[in-house]
């Protein structure tokens, strides 16, 4: 893959979290999972986009890939965010409905990670 292929992917991805940060705000459940499929799909590509790069890049081709990354780092932080407080108000009303203080205070539930794994991207 070349680098106009791995700024796709970024597009690509971009677009993606948008979308579900759209979908939580909502609260669009289907929107929500086939975010998370196109997730899955799109980490898959974006290693191998990433691997396959010519490796002497330009410093500023380097500097825009890094702060892509970032970004979009990022804006999967708020969505893990969004969905963590989604999930933490449905169990409170649950619990404030079913008069359990254990559904609203008990530990936290662990969130499987969704969104790529990008951390590791960024140096």
């Amino acid at each position: 893959m070349n680098l106009a292929e791995l700024r796709s992917c970024l597009d690509a991805v971009d677009a993606v979290l948008a979308d579900e940060a759209q979908a939580l705000e909502r609260l669009d459940i289907g929107t929500i999972d086939a975010c998370r499929e196109k997730k899955i799909r799109l980490d898959g590509r974006l290693r191998d986009a990433i691997a396959q790069l010519p490796a002497p890049l330009a410093d500023d081709e380097r500097a825009e890939i890094r702060h892509r990354l970032t970004s979009i780092r990022d804006a999967a932080r708020r969505n893990q965010l969004r969905l963590e407080a989604v999930y933490s108000a449905i169990k409170g009303l649950v619990g404030a409905l079913s008069g359990t203080a254990n559904a609203t205070y008990g530990p936290p539930r662990k969130l499987r990670a969704t969104a790529p794994v990008l951390a590791s991207y960024v140096e």
